[in-house]
């Protein structure tokens, strides 16, 4: 049974409309480590699928697209201005839970308006 590995992708689109493409379709298959840049957790036949999909939206001719297979977010060195993302890959993942599910319980936590004390 293929494993799931942890890839680093990265995007250079050249036209506007194929970039905001490609960065929603990102949006849903990856986190956010940067604007043209994601972590993807797949099988090798997901992470084809995805290249797959990735080709049809692209122009192979002006735009590039690469993935890098890496241990874990964690492993990637980072300095500046650091997101959400990484936050959260600072903390382990259980077995029960998927990355998905962590991020979008931090990303999107239950809000509640403070109260006034007026």
């Amino acid at each position: 049974m293929a494993k799931k590995v942890w890839h680093l992708l990265c995007y250079d689109i050249t036209q506007p409309k194929r970039l905001q493409k490609v960065h929603r379709f990102m949006k849903k298959r990856g986190l956010v480590a940067q604007e043209s840049v994601f972590f993807v957790y797949a099988k090798e036949n997901q992470m084809q699928t995805l290249l797959s999909e990735l080709d049809r939206i692209i122009d192979i001719s002006q735009d590039d697209i690469r993935t890098y297979p890496i241990a874990h977010p964690s492993q990637v060195w980072m300095a500046g201005q650091q997101t959400k993302t990484q936050l959260l890959l600072d903390q382990p993942i259980t077995k029960k839970q998927k990355p998905w599910q962590k991020i979008k319980s931090w990303i999107m936590p239950a809000t509640k308006k403070p109260r006034s004390n007026i």
